[in-house]
């Protein structure tokens, strides 16, 4: 099976994958960064509120800790590594 993900092809050799697509949710609208305390402050809509199933924020190729305590459904902060 050839498949696309964003535009980019993806194969699955032998039909044995299994594959799963989620409509998204959540909207990201924009973003700040402030560079002398490495904070990223993200706003959309419908955004996770808890770290629970959350995957990782990159941002310029860094990873960011959530401040958990920050998250709403339209906003969340995090700070670069």
């Amino acid at each position: 099976m050839i498949v696309t993900v964003n535009g980019n092809p993806a194969v699955c050799h032998n039909m044995t994958c299994d594959v799963a697509y989620i409509e998204p949710t959540a909207t990201i609208s924009g973003f700040t960064y402030t560079a002398s305390s490495r904070e990223l402050s993200i706003v959309g809509t419908e955004l996770p509120t808890t770290l629970d199933g959350m995957q990782d924020i990159i941002f310029a190729q860094t990873y960011c800790t959530i401040d958990e305590s920050s998250m709403t459904a339209t906003g969340m902060t995090c700070t670069l590594e």
